[in-house]
């Protein structure tokens, strides 16, 4: 369903004269990134500015960081009514 959802969308682009078309953002070597990279997506930097305290240090909010697997255990085991209600609140404190 998504290779066909990706090709709708690069069709109608195409059509309509589209320079270019924003994948959205992917870490490296993810299995997003490797999905857009067949698409042809090329890789642009993207550059993350944090104001961090004096004498404290950059917080790791990456979903590989353990202190959050409990969370994600948790989130996944949710019926989707629940995450479809609480999701887009969380989505918004995430940097």
């Amino acid at each position: 369903m998504n290779m066909y959802l990706y090709w709708q969308i690069l069709s109608y682009a195409i059509e309509k004269g589209f320079k270019q078309f924003d994948f959205g953002r992917s870490t490296i070597d993810a299995g997003t990134y490797k999905f857009k990279k067949q698409w042809g997506a090329q890789p642009q930097q993207c550059y993350w500015y944090h104001y961090v305290p004096e004498g404290k240090a950059l917080p790791d909010l990456s979903p590989d960081n353990e202190s959050f697997g409990l969370a994600i255990k948790i989130w996944q085991k949710l019926p989707i009514p629940i995450t479809k209600i609480f999701g887009p609140h969380i989505v918004k404190a995430i940097p």
